[in-house]
Formats: C-alpha cells, structure tokens, sequence
C-alpha cells in the first residue's frame, strides 16, 4: 500500500492502517523470535536483543542486526537455499567475509567452549564449516512471507469501513 496514497484517507483512517502495519510487524517479530528460540540459534546472535519490529511514523521496519543474519537465515557453501522471493537481497550476500580465518578459528575456540565440548577441535570445526556449509536455518524471511497477504487484508478491511 503506497504511503502516498495513504495521505488520501481520512486522518483516523490513516492512523487505524499504521496500527494495523505495526500489530501485524509485532506479530511476524514475535514468530521470528519463536523460530529463534524453536531452532537455539540464541547463540548464534538471532536473539531478542537483534531481531525487532521497529514501529516507524507510518508503519514498521522488521530488523536483525547482526552481520551474520543472513548465513544463519540463507546457510552457506553448498548449503545454502533462498526463498525466491527474496533471492536479489539475498545475492547481496553472496561472497563476503568478514575477518580471516584465524578470527574464525578463535570464535569456533570459544563457542566450543561455550557448549562444553573441546576446543583442541576448533581448527578442524572451522575449516569443515568452510568446505561443508552450514544448513540454513530460517527465522527471519518466513514469518514475514506467510503473513504479507495478512497485511494486505488487514488494510483492505479498514480502508473498506470508509
């Protein structure tokens, strides 16, 4: 729904579809942050503290603001799977690395720690990351994918109270 044509509607309606943009953005957040807590990616940085619905003066920006997001979202290497719908953000991704391998081996060190298994292991976990890929695991794209049509009709239902 255009915003510029929202300058159309009465000032009340205006104000009725807006709450509507932000109850529906809280809502796919909310599915969000169960398919984070479903999947445990908690420790991977897809938490409550980085994935929001931040209202907006007309509406809602869905946000996850770790640099990572979309390798957890998309995977990596051979593994990875892309909604279409998505597909020309997602190629934005495509081939960027961020820090050397080294750096990857001391984060592997430490989150084998964290999960109480032996951190010796991090060289070989790390370089099998890299050769392997990680399996994707979505949280962030699918809520906001199920529930479009959803907004849709929600604003058709108070623009039709006019």
């Amino acid at each position: 729904f255009p915003s510029h044509d929202m300058k159309e509607l009465p000032k009340d309606v205006q104000e009725k579809v807006v709450g509507e943009i932000q109850a529906w953005g809280n809502e796919v957040n909310a599915a969000q942050l169960a398919l984070i807590s479903q999947q445990k990616i908690q420790d991977l940085g897809a938490s409550q503290q980085n994935t929001k619905a931040m209202p907006t003066g007309d509406g809602v920006e869905l946000i996850s603001n770790v640099y990572y997001a979309p390798f957890i979202e998309f995977g990596t290497g051979a593994k990875v799977k892309v909604p279409s719908e998505v597909a020309t953000y997602a190629a934005t991704f495509k081939g960027k690395k961020r820090g050397s391998f080294a750096e990857f081996v001391t984060k592997m060190r430490q989150w084998l720690k964290r999960k109480g298994y032996n951190e010796k292991l991090a060289f070989i976990a790390a370089l099998n990351k890299i050769r392997n890929g990680s399996e994707p695991r979505p949280y962030f794209f699918d809520p906001y994918l199920k529930r479009r049509r959803q907004l849709v009709e929600r604003i058709k239902n108070v623009i039709s109270d006019i």
